[in-house]
């Protein structure tokens, strides 16, 4: 019904479209990943932050009234980013 030649267009056609298909599936993929990595590190730190602020009340002591101090949170050496 169809010659050759038609077969041969329509074969390479679908090809190219499933690998294009593809290739686009895995770089949407990879900036979902990439954005997910960014929000768990960001959801990470907020959650160390309030666990320091949450527990701020056991430091308040008399020893520590009489020294002005500031409390900065900085990575741990070799910690996981």
């Amino acid at each position: 019904m169809f010659p050759n030649t038609v077969w041969f267009f329509f074969t390479i056609a679908s090809l190219f479209l499933q690998l294009t298909l593809l290739n686009l599936l895995i770089a949407i993929m990879g900036d979902t990943y990439d954005y997910v990595q960014e929000m768990a590190r960001v959801a990470k730190t907020k959650e160390i932050l309030n666990f320091i602020g949450d527990n701020e009340d056991l430091l308040r002591n008399e020893d520590f009234e009489s020294t002005s101090a500031i409390f900065y949170a900085t990575p741990a050496e070799g910690a996981d980013g």
